[in-house]
């Protein structure tokens, strides 16, 4: 009985053909210990082309597409049969899956027919049609991606890693941060870019975060999902921009409001006032503007919000009680607290 025979038979081989069964496993057990990428590969043989565990003498024939089987029109002519999970056939050439993934590499280097003759059953892929284009498409020297949307991405991100493509992931790691791709959440755009470790892209999506409340009802799920130091580097940022901002507000060289009990000449001794100004409407603006950094994103800080605080306008109209001066320049102060939003920390820190 032939090899072919006895792995679809279930029946126990003897004899030369034991021999050979043996020695074909023996050869995958020591390719298994060469490479540690090989594992993940040869298992998927295993579960999905059975045959390949066995040598043949017998010449294969190429498969031939069932009625509810369509062959993908990009790839229609190759030496390799794979398979989709929503039944596309793909044709592709083996050089071209060697040469530009491991994964592939170190399947196809597991023995096969002798006689040269092509595999009679297709391999069947976990992952759909749509995917599995893309992904060929990009290595196979077809065309760029045209999707923009982010869950396709994200998703052929992790069949690229899976089957070791590094030119898709590549081709991802550009769309992903294209001004042309909407991305729902930022915050989950940071977890890919600080799970791929890349370090620029990381950090230019920590900033897009800026604009996102981390603890919304919306953005807590993708916050959650991050990896435990990723996460924390996030909220130390956004935390870290708060306290910023806060600390400058109470700068008394920078805001001289903030020198309570001080007196109405304290920035121009010419003028002969001397009455005590309290301050309590500038403190009565900054207890408003903390406020409003609580439930705006950090990145709108100065929003359309601030300007009609009442507390604002009526720091603007504020005057001495004993000479009417006007005792705040509300222009300047807005600049002041412009300048501060602006040197706030803008990323995160890398590692």
């Amino acid at each position: 009985m032939r090899l072919f025979e006895i792995a679809h038979s279930g029946k126990e081989p003897s004899g030369r053909a034991s021999t050979e069964v043996t020695y074909s496993t023996n050869r995958v057990k020591r390719r298994r210990d060469t490479r540690f990428s090989s594992t993940s590969a040869i298992s998927f043989v295993y579960e999905r082309w059975p045959a390949i565990s066995t040598t043949t003498t017998a010449t294969a024939t190429m498969l031939t597409a069932d009625a509810d089987q369509a062959v993908h029109p990009l790839f229609s002519d190759g030496d390799l049969v794979l398979q989709s999970k929503d039944n596309t056939i793909f044709r592709l050439s083996q050089e071209t899956l060697r040469r530009t993934s491991p994964w592939f590499r170190t399947m196809l280097a597991l023995p096969q027919s002798p006689s040269g003759g092509e595999l009679v059953e297709p391999i069947l892929m976990d992952e759909s049609a749509d995917l599995l284009s893309g992904l060929f498409s990009i290595v196979s020297g077809i065309e760029l991606l045209k999707h923009h949307d982010f869950d396709y991405l994200e998703s052929l991100l992790r069949v690229a890693e899976k089957y070791e493509m590094p030119m898709v992931i590549s081709t991802v790691r550009l769309a992903l941060f294209s001004p042309f791709t909407d991305v729902p959440c930022p915050i989950r755009l940071y977890g890919i870019a600080c799970r791929m470790s890349w370090e620029n892209e990381a950090k230019l999506a920590s900033t897009r975060t800026l604009g996102v409340d981390l603890l919304a009802p919306t953005a807590l799920p993708a916050l959650v999902a991050l990896e435990a130091p990723h996460r924390d580097k996030l909220v130390a940022l956004h935390r870290q921009r708060k306290d910023v901002l806060i600390e400058s507000i109470d700068d008394v060289d920078l805001f001289y409001a903030n020198q309570v009990g001080s007196a109405c000449n304290f920035r121009d001794p010419e003028q002969d006032c001397t009455a005590i100004i309290d301050h309590g409407v500038w403190g009565a603006f900054k207890y408003a503007l903390l406020r409003h950094l609580e439930y705006v994103p950090l990145r709108e800080i100065l929003n359309e919000g601030v300007y009609r605080m009442a507390e604002l306008e009526k720091l603007g109209h504020a005057q001495c009680s004993e000479c009417s001066r006007t005792l705040y320049d509300v222009g300047g102060t807005i600049q002041k607290l412009q300048r501060v939003v602006n040197e706030l920390p803008k990323a995160i820190e890398w590692p």
